[in-house]
């Protein structure tokens, strides 16, 4: 629950700070809020799946994967608005 919780937190955080970045975004800050949180659940999931890291290795390791994903999937999802 503590894990879902920060995964949230930090997918929001990293939608937010997309949207301010990047001025002229396609799909708004609630897109970018709700992409965030998707991306830093696929990569929590990805990276215990290919057992990559210690994904139970505490608060930072969460917090980096949740950051990493979000904000992959944010750049995948501009990526393709504007190809």
């Amino acid at each position: 629950m503590e894990t879902q919780l920060l995964l949230i937190i930090i997918g929001v955080i990293v939608g937010w700070l997309t949207s301010i970045l990047t001025k002229g975004t396609l799909i708004g800050i609630v897109g970018n809020m709700v992409v965030g949180v998707s991306g830093a659940f696929f990569g929590h999931w990805l990276v215990e799946r290919l057992d990559l890291l210690a994904v139970d290795g505490g608060l930072f390791s969460i917090i980096v994967i949740a950051a990493i994903g979000a904000s992959m999937l944010l750049t995948l999802m501009r990526m393709l608005r504007l190809a």
